[in-house]
């Protein structure tokens, strides 16, 4: 049950990195405003795990 919470909370990280990308390309083209992607960055990187996060930075 363990490898089964570990894997899915890898899954949610992985999407949330991958949201995150997708914030950011959408903020360097203009498409939405730097508030937005301030915003948006800061809950979502709450959200994942610690030894994930250095895959952002």
């Amino acid at each position: 049950m363990d490898n089964e919470k570990n894997n899915e909370n890898k899954e949610s990280d992985a999407d949330r990195i991958i949201a995150l990308a997708l914030i950011k390309h959408l903020y360097n083209e203009g498409k939405i405003s730097e508030l937005v992607y301030k915003n948006i960055k800061k809950e979502t990187i709450s959200k994942i795990s610690v030894a994930n996060r250095e895959l952002i930075c």
